[in-house]
């Protein structure tokens, strides 16, 4: 019963921060994904660009993949010492190129460059023929074939929230309102 009456006050709690989302039929990442639990512990995982962007997607699995390789054109000297000191992580300073997707599961294009994004676009769906990607487009969700959920993972549950890649900003702010909340 205690969970019950708690869930239902959690239920109540989120419903404050509910907005309305204005989409239309067509418009990109409304109801296409089905969210869901990976083991990425054992794919291979390129990210392309090094920003800010590259760098939290970098974080949130460096503890979780076994092979993650960054291609950016500049890495700063703090994220580079970072990066340096992981066994998991290969990485080159240099623009991207066709043939650095092979061999890759997971791609992360987190690059601002557009001409770079298209290739990156390109050389993904012609590999597509063959074998499937994970694709994440950080500039261009729209390209994507998944999106990152904004999470809360302790030793007993895990909570996800996503806006299917239309608005990370409020995912972060439900999911930072959610982690000041006590279910006790």
């Amino acid at each position: 019963m205690l969970y019950s009456h708690t869930l239902n006050n959690t239920l109540n709690y989120i419903s404050v921060f509910q907005t309305n989302i204005s989409l239309t039929q067509g418009d990109y990442m409304q109801n296409n994904f089905y969210p869901i639990n990976l083991d990425i512990s054992d794919i291979n995982v390129l990210i392309i660009g090094l920003g800010t962007v590259g760098y939290r997607k970098l974080c949130s699995i460096i503890d979780i993949c076994k092979n993650i390789k960054i291609v950016s054109l500049d890495i700063s000297k703090d994220k580079l010492t970072k990066i340096s000191a992981r066994q998991n992580i290969h990485y080159e300073i240099k623009k991207y190129e066709s043939y650095d997707i092979d061999g890759y599961d997971m791609v992360f294009a987190c690059t601002d460059d557009d001409e770079t994004q298209r290739q990156i676009l390109s050389d993904i769906s012609t590999a597509q023929k063959s074998r499937f990607i994970l694709a994440n487009f950080c500039k261009h969700q729209e390209n994507s074939n998944f999106a990152n959920m904004s999470s809360i993972q302790t030793d007993n549950y895990a909570i996800a929230i996503t806006t299917y890649g239309n608005d990370p900003k409020l995912s972060k702010n439900i999911r930072e309102k959610l982690e000041n909340f006590s279910l006790y």
